[in-house]
């Protein structure tokens, strides 16, 4: 072989080398891929030599949490471990850049402007996709997959998507977050079992965690794992939470829509059960649009005393069967498309009208 020949093999290889160490980089900072053989080997380590946790089939969509070398850290299904970037592809749109909103409440509209029709609602510390830019508006790519408009004031370019955090599982069935490190400080919100939370600092017998819809508070570190995985920030915002609260997340966005009988969608807005079927279907839970008393034959029966944010709760109003459903979302509320005066509203369980009412509860997920 020639000199000129070797050079060149040589520097075809630095450069293809080079490319994927450039790839693996960007895409790792909580972005997606995809198996591009047909058949990839999800390894413990990041080496060939290393145990095989699982063989993915061409197509598989993977989250990127982390690289070393030529290697992805990945999860799959809620297992970790390494895939060779020789065999992913990355789409072009998770190449784009980031934002983070930092408004509690942005709504998203069909063009930019504030005379245009909504499309749906984000919440602080979101992240989106930035598709591009007019003016003073961002044309954003919501987690779920829509588009529209928003203002750049609320928007942190570029977010701290490449941060790296300690994640942590919670291993109770519910578990109270306090203002501060003891049981005398105040419960403010409550995490679920399986769900993922960045751990920010430790005290005593005390973790400071931080959880996907961005509460900080104070947990007993006995009730989450001890094993932590690091991984960027961006890929915890994909990551980080059960289906139970995407079911819910998704659901909050559509607080204060019309209550329309026998309407399904945001645009035309919501009965009881169209509001379930949308929520659901839209988070990869198949159902079929049917009334609240079929869906009250779905999935498992929950005691009221076991539910778990995605639960579906039914009640009877006044009637001798099941007529109106809703969507749990811990701390003993529900959120739920009311009636014509009130549209999507939360609503404690305990409030007479509902407490009395209350019949069942299943578990779709």
């Amino acid at each position: 072989m020639s000199k000129l020949l070797k050079l060149f093999v040589v520097a075809s290889t630095l450069a293809f080398v080079l490319m994927l160490f450039t790839v693996v980089s960007f895409a790792a900072q909580g972005g997606t891929c995809k198996v591009a053989t047909e058949v990839l080997k999800l390894r413990e380590e990041p080496s060939t030599s290393a145990k095989v946790l699982a063989k993915l089939t061409e197509g598989t969509q993977l989250t990127i949490l982390d690289s070393k070398g030529i290697w992805y850290k990945v999860d799959y299904k809620g297992t970790i471990g390494w895939v060779s970037g020789e065999y992913v592809s990355i789409s072009k749109e998770d190449t784009l850049q980031e934002g983070t909103v930092t408004t509690e409440v942005l709504n998203v509209r069909k063009e930019p402007s504030t005379e245009s029709d909504k499309v749906t609602k984000l919440y602080k510390g979101d992240t989106v996709k930035l598709l591009d830019y007019s003016g003073s508006w961002y044309k954003i790519k919501t987690p779920e997959g829509e588009t529209g408009w928003v203002c750049d004031d609320y928007i942190k370019v570029g977010s701290s998507s490449s941060e790296k955090v300690s994640v942590a599982k919670v291993t109770t069935e519910a578990l109270n977050i306090r203002s501060g490190p003891d049981t005398t400080y105040d419960k403010i919100a409550k995490v679920y079992e399986d769900e993922k939370v960045i751990v920010l600092k430790n005290s005593g017998d005390w973790s400071n965690i931080e959880t996907q819809d961005g509460t900080v508070g104070w947990v007993a570190s006995e009730y989450i794992s001890s094993k932590r995985e690091t991984i960027s920030r961006g890929a915890f915002s994909n990551l980080g939470s059960s289906l139970g609260q995407r079911v819910v997340r998704l659901a909050k966005k559509y607080l204060g829509y019309d209550y329309v009988w026998g309407a399904e969608s945001p645009k035309s807005g919501f009965d009881c059960s169209g509001f379930v079927y949308y929520v659901l279907n839209h988070c990869g839970i198949e159902v079929k649009r049917t009334s609240a008393a079929e869906l009250a034959k779905k999935g498992d029966y929950v005691k009221r005393s076991k539910l778990k944010p995605g639960d579906l709760v039914f009640f009877s109003r006044g009637s001798s069967y099941i007529d109106h459903v809703g969507i749990y979302i811990g701390d003993d509320q529900f959120i739920h498309a009311a009636n014509p005066s009130k549209g999507v509203v939360i609503t404690d369980l305990s409030e007479d009208y509902y407490s009395n009412s209350y019949e069942t509860a299943r578990r779709l997920l």
